[in-house]
């Protein structure tokens, strides 16, 4: 690497030594670094897990299925759609398929621990029922389909979201919940049930619109409670302003807010723990 009197003075260089000066890099015909050179040092190494997720998600934090063409993984997909009974079904009859597993529920997403009203300790769940009524012997849909095989990821992971409606029972759950989604999942989702607590928010402007959160909302879901508490009394009369003029009063507010493509629809029943609250 060097000789040992070189490295004598390097090391001399090092303590600051001033006959070092004499033997510096400069003596031995090197050039001097323009004072616009920068040293950039090289990662190396790092968390290959945290790399390999990075490789396999999209910038939209979807899923890359993308394969290479003479890999092993697609001669395994394409015998699976080959002989599989169910994949080598024409696309159109696959697709109903897939709807009617994992589509067309509501999902009530809530805080399966109740511990408490900070962020970081929601812990999400849900429970999932027919947006129709149906005979009851319906069976919940465990949403599973999708990790099946990447073809059935590939046309039936999207409908999760496209084809049922999110219904929130609180604020701080909708909030974790849109927190760890990624953007590619939020763009999907178009149905969602608002709970009193978050459209309060939403109202007064401490919530963003709700297109900017799912930009392809096409419905949402308003606590009728919300109608009953945004009733007017007239000074004249003491008389309450009817509810189905409060009720237009609140789908014209969330119209100019969002446009007026969005379909604004009513659930729940009024309960009197929360007539006292107001949102006008």
């Amino acid at each position: 690497m060097g000789s040992s009197e070189s490295n004598n003075h390097s090391h001399q260089s090092i303590m600051g030594s001033s006959e070092s000066n004499n033997h510096s890099a400069v003596d031995r015909g090197s050039k001097i670094p323009d004072e616009r050179t920068k040293v950039v040092k090289k990662k190396t190494g790092g968390n290959p897990h945290k790399n390999l997720r990075q490789g396999l998600l999209y910038r939209n934090g979807l899923m890359n299925t993308a394969i290479a063409a003479r890999s092993d993984m697609m001669k395994i997909a394409k015998r699976n759609s080959n002989e599989s009974p169910l994949l080598r079904l024409p696309a159109e009859i696959r697709s109903k398929i897939w709807e009617y597993a994992v589509g067309y529920h509501q999902i009530e997403v809530y805080d399966a621990y109740f511990a408490g009203t900070r962020l970081s300790n929601v812990q999400l769940s849900h429970v999932s029922r027919p947006l129709r009524a149906t005979t009851s012997g319906f069976v919940k849909p465990k949403y599973a389909l999708p990790t099946v095989c990447r073809q059935i990821y590939v046309e039936a992971a999207a409908m999760v979201y496209t084809l049922n409606n999110f219904r929130f029972d609180d604020r701080n759950v909708m909030d974790c919940f849109i927190k760890h989604r990624a953007l590619g999942q939020r763009r999907l989702i178009t149905s969602v049930d608002v709970s009193i607590a978050y459209f309060r928010l939403y109202t007064t402007g401490a919530r963003k619109l709700l297109r900017q959160t799912f930009p392809n909302i096409k419905r949402i879901g308003v606590p009728i409670v919300v109608a009953h508490n945004a009733q007017r009394i007239s000074p004249n009369n003491s008389q309450k302003e009817l509810l189905e003029d409060a009720k237009k009063r609140v789908v014209n507010l969330v119209k100019q807010k969002e446009g007026s493509d969005l379909k604004v629809e009513w659930y729940g029943e009024c309960s009197q723990n929360f007539m006292n609250l107001h949102f006008w």
